[in-house]
């Protein structure tokens, strides 16, 4: 009987003892060994080949081992066709095996290959990282000489635009003192000849010749006539008459660009030399008797410093002029501070902050570098001195700082500030020591956010009405309260213009909610894009709204920690006075800012605002101010600075009708302030340097900025102020007060 031929031990599922013999199982037994035998030489043979031949080569040789001619398909013929599945299914998964052991062989040698061809990128990448170095040494040689060449040229620039500066100081005084007073008579052609030659005229005497014109052209056609390398600068002469005739190049301004000091110079008492002076003032309409001197004094009541003359770099500080407001430099930026010394700590007094945006940069109410002024995502420069009213804190027993963060916001995402950013620019900018603490922060914010959210144009479901803007305001003053852990008073924002603007048939007229405020963002009849009069009208009304909900609760503490007793408290500035020095007319560019001149009256409202919140802290119950700017800081006729006077003291204001004698301000009593009380004290006598270089560009009326002839008073005078009564007027002597009848333009005369 023949027998069935089985693949032992892999094929138990076909394998039917009843059916085969136990004789034919030894031969079943014998004919597998011999099977797996050939296939191992199989495998040894496939393996040679495919170390010689690619994956091709095995697949030809398993497909020739599985061919029907070939020795072992004769032996395997008895099979079953099941059986002959089986073996040939796992004879292909044997095949399929290699194949995959030859496929990895072959990536394994294309990543050998493609890692040989990484380390030599590598080494190409060395190699040009060592010319990009020498590349970058080269270039950085030349910067070098390049900027110490443009170093060379602006000294050389410099100079040249002192000993020009001094050239014609000079020239002015040898006029002058030549001339004498009164007037001159010259006849053309018989006196003098008048030539006009490259944009100059000149005007030749029998041994002197005048040449006028533009500072620009007047500087070259000096350096043509003058061989500068054997020039020195000109000592400055003192002693002549400030009067000076039209037509003198005693007005000018340079533009000195000045060389770096890397090192922080502390301030002191160092005397600066003439040429130095020089670079520190420009002239203006006020010509001191003794300009050097008259410098000196006040570089030194400025607290200009050499690091302050570096960083100003061109740009120079108007000449002061006496009687005008005393401004300085005793403040920080990003890029400048007077003092460098170790960190700040905590004194004996407790530590009390104005925190602010912009609003607060235009004064200060401290000394001894603790005003730092700065941008949101921007350095601050130092540029223009500061009115300091320091006068007005004296008594209150505080250390006071002062933080103005230009851009800052609030509530909406631009240029807003997280609790640990606001926290870093602070002790960064003030150098405070890491275990410093507040223990009060009056807040001045929300003008950024106003404008901000008037220029919406996408809905944000955070900010859509002033009651979610206001929630989110309430809501970032707790933060900062959690942030510092000290009570916040808020200020609040800008004040508005004082009218509204007008409205015309073609005012667009905004969506609102029910309380008449304008929808955010602003749209009218559904449209966003409305004219930027309409955005600066609904800017107002949110002016106004935030101010009127900070003053429905005026004085009351708003809990943020009870265990700690840290609360906040609204304190709204007064806008009756403020609104009338508003900036903003019809354009958002201006909107938020106040005139120069009502920063007076601004800080007297903060220190009004420290007064009330001081109360608060322990001991100081029975802290009282009074309710007035006392007498303002000026200059003198000699360039130094006259002290404020505290408004305990009787002093003296700037009235419309006149002076106001012996005043005393009001004591500050109880919780709430009649502000309309208050505004009686409001004088509008904060007279800068700038307001009295400005012009009217008007020869038939007294205006601002005029040079006028005082009757019975000798020298010209600056007019500062104008009334329905008369003039207020700054120069020699001060602070002057005159009725129209006895004042008149100082015809041909620029300066006094």
């Amino acid at each position: 009987m023949e027998s069935r031929r089985v693949v032992g031990g892999m094929a138990s599922g076909i394998r039917n003892d009843a059916e085969v013999p136990e004789v034919s199982k030894k031969d079943i037994s014998d004919e597998l060994n011999e099977l797996l035998d050939k296939m191992k030489v199989i495998d040894v043979q496939v393996r040679a080949k495919r170390s010689r031949d690619d994956v091709a080569e095995a697949e030809k040789m398993l497909q020739k081992t599985l061919s029907p001619t070939s020795e072992l398909q004769d032996q395997l013929g008895p099979l079953t066709v099941g059986q002959r599945e089986r073996l040939e299914k796992f004879l292909r998964l044997i095949r399929s095996d290699y194949v995959a052991e030859a496929e990895l062989q072959g990536m394994e040698r294309e990543v050998r290959a493609k890692r040989a061809r990484i380390t030599e990128m590598g080494e190409e990448c060395a190699l040009l990282e060592g010319t990009k170095c020498v590349l970058s040494s080269k270039i950085d040689e030349e910067t070098d000489r390049l900027n110490r060449a443009q170093d060379l040229k602006l000294c050389a620039d410099q100079i040249l635009e002192t000993a020009f500066d001094k050239t014609l100081i000079v020239d002015s005084a040898d006029l002058n003192a030549g001339l004498g007073a009164g007037r001159r008579y010259f006849v053309e052609g018989i006196s003098y000849v008048q030539r006009v030659i490259d944009g100059l005229t000149v005007l030749s005497f029998r041994d002197a010749e005048l040449v006028l014109g533009p500072r620009g052209v007047l500087l070259r056609c000096w350096e043509a006539d003058t061989k500068l390398t054997q020039i020195k600068p000109p000592t400055c002469h003192a002693g002549f008459n400030a009067e000076i005739l039209t037509g003198s190049v005693v007005d000018s301004c340079s533009n000195l660009a000045v060389g770096s000091i890397d090192d922080d110079t502390a301030f002191s008492d160092e005397v600066l030399s003439d040429d130095e002076l020089l670079r520190v003032f420009r002239p203006t309409r006020f010509v001191p008797t003794d300009i050097l001197s008259y410098s000196r004094k006040a570089v030194q009541a400025m607290k200009v410093t050499p690091q302050l003359l570096n960083k100003l770099g061109g740009w120079k500080i108007p000449l002061p002029i006496p009687g005008c407001v005393a401004e300085d430099y005793d403040f920080n930026t990003d890029d400048y501070s007077p003092v460098d010394g170790e960190l700040i700590e905590n004194s004996e007094f407790p530590a009390v902050m104005i925190l602010g945006t912009s609003m607060v940069s235009t004064f200060n109410l401290t000394r001894y570098r603790r005003c730092f002024k700065t941008r949101v995502h921007s350095p601050q420069r130092v540029r223009y001195p500061c009115p300091n009213y320091a006068y007005l804190t004296k008594g209150m027993n505080v250390d006071l700082f002062q933080v103005s963060i230009s851009g800052w916001s609030f509530v909406t995402r631009k240029n807003r500030l997280e609790m640990p950013d606001l926290r870093k620019v602070i002790w960064k900018g003030l150098r405070l020591g890491p275990k410093f603490t507040f223990s009060q922060i009056y807040l001045r914010g929300g003008t950024n956010d106003i404008k901000q959210l008037c220029t919406y144009k996408n809905f944000n479901p955070r900010l859509a009405n002033f009651g979610l803007f206001f929630s989110g305001y309430e809501a970032y003053i707790r933060e900062i309260v959690t942030e510092f852990r000290c009570s916040v008073f808020a200020l609040g924002a800008s004040p508005p213009a004082p009218q509204p603007l007008l409205d015309s048939p073609q005012s667009a007229i905004l969506e609102a909610d029910k309380d008449g405020m304008p929808l955010i963002p602003l749209r009218s009849d559904g449209d966003v894009n409305v004219d930027e009069e309409a955005r600066e009208r609904a800017a107002r009304a949110y002016q106004r709204m935030l101010y009127l909900r900070l003053k429905q609760v005026e004085g009351t503490k708003f809990v943020v920690n009870k265990e700690q007793l840290l609360f906040w408290m609204p304190l709204p500035t007064p806008i009756e006075a403020l609104s009338a020095y508003s900036r903003g007319r019809g354009r958002l560019d201006d909107f938020g800012h106040l005139l120069q001149t009502a920063s007076l009256i601004f800080a007297k409202y903060h220190c009004l605002a420290i007064w009330r919140g001081i109360r608060c802290l322990p001991g100081y119950g029975n802290m009282i101010g009074r309710g007035c700017s006392g007498g303002c800081p000026i200059f003198l006729d000699d360039g130094s600075i006259q002290d404020g006077v505290i408004p305990e003291i009787a002093h003296q204001h700037l009235g419309s009708f006149g002076p106001v004698i012996n005043c005393i301000g009001p004591l500050l009593t109880g919780v709430k302030w009649d502000s309309l009380e208050l505004g009686k004290y409001d004088y509008d006598e904060c007279f800068t340097t700038d307001v009295a270089l400005s012009s009217s560009e008007s020869s038939r009326t007294l205006e601002v900025g005029d040079i006028v002839k005082i009757r019975d008073v000798p020298g010209f005078r600056i007019i500062v102020s104008r009334s329905a009564a008369g003039v207020w007027s700054v120069g020699l002597n001060g602070r002057l007060f005159s009725e129209l009848q006895d004042v008149s333009p100082a015809i041909g005369v620029f300066s006094c």
